[in-house]
């Protein structure tokens, strides 16, 4: 315990002009929370289709031009991972790659890329991650120490110098604790466990989670059938993810909940205005920020970023 005044001015001198967290890849959502901080979790949400992976993917390449990334990939195997990377970065159409329906040059763009992404400071994990108190658990079920989720995220840390740690996702994590039937208190315990070790590793942990499935009689009475804004309470187990939460961002995509689709479901070749909504931010504001979604490449984008312009990837 200690009295306020204990190097409160060596605070307040830190506190102003304090330097921006470390890039998302979008300018306006760079300056809502300020990139991404040291010691946050930031819980990215979506309903099934949004593009939770996609954003996943926008996000790794751009904190991995700047620092080394660690990401725990539960859903998607390595097989999928990389060619995704490619793909939004190269700008390319992912069906047509993954079908080998492309020309010359866009296979050329497509090597490029992975020539890229082999070189970026991006460290992988696709094991389902089972998370829980250290000693106590590997003492109760003789665990090694590889099968916790705390140890792989200090290995990253400590051998690669992870500051940006991406887990894909919330509900496909393993808590090791069987004995808890609750899902409410298991998804609650992971949550608040990955803020514990952003904090504790000084990193910043990027975890996805599914919102609820958009039920049609929620439809607004609008006349354009637009579905209503997802919602904190769209979170599934919403209380305890929201409470360990530093930041919130959910997904909205109108377009894909359209009746009658002016778009290749397939293909997407149409882009679709889509937000990323700040529904929580505890340093910050909140709010709705614009942004495309490039379905051909499964990908989100900023609203000035050009088409075709896969050299700011860095190639």
């Amino acid at each position: 315990m200690e009295h306020i005044s204990v190097k409160i001015k060596e605070v307040a001198s830190n506190f102003i002009g304090q330097s921006r967290g470390i890039t998302t890849g979008f300018n306006q959502l760079d300056e809502t929370i300020w990139g991404l901080q040291p010691q946050k979790l930031i819980v990215i949400g979506g309903r099934p289709g949004m593009g939770k992976s996609g954003i996943m993917a926008d996000l790794i390449l751009a904190s991995s031009t700047e620092v080394p990334v660690g990401v725990f990939s539960c859903e998607m195997p390595r097989e999928q991972l990389s060619p995704r990377l490619a793909c939004n970065l190269a700008n390319l159409n992912y069906h047509n790659v993954r079908r080998g329906k492309i020309s010359k040059a866009e296979k050329e763009r497509f090597d490029n890329a992975i020539s890229v992404i082999e070189k970026r400071p991006i460290f992988t994990d696709h094991d389902n991650g089972i998370v829980g108190l250290d000693e106590y658990w590997l003492k109760q079920r003789d665990l090694k120490a590889e099968q916790i989720i705390d140890y792989k995220l200090k290995k990253m840390v400590s051998i690669h110098g992870c500051k940006v740690i991406f887990v894909d996702y919330l509900q496909l994590i393993q808590h090791i604790d069987l004995s808890k039937k609750d899902r409410r208190l298991v998804v609650g315990d992971i949550a608040e466990a990955l803020r514990d070790y952003a904090k504790k590793y000084y990193v910043t942990v990027v975890l996805l989670s599914q919102l609820r499935r958009f039920e049609q009689q929620r439809y607004r009475e609008d006349g354009k059938k637009t579905p209503p804004l997802p919602t904190l309470d769209d979170l599934k187990e919403s209380g305890e993810i929201e409470n360990h939460s530093d930041t919130v961002i959910l997904l909205h995509r109108p377009q894909y909940y359209y009746m009658e689709k002016e778009i290749d479901l397939v293909t997407n070749v149409v882009e679709d205005d889509a937000l990323l909504i700040v529904a929580k931010n505890r340093d910050g504001p909140d709010g709705s920020i614009k942004v495309d979604w490039r379905g051909y490449a499964m990908s989100y984008k900023d609203k000035e970023a050009g088409y075709g312009d896969y050299n700011s990837g860095g190639f």
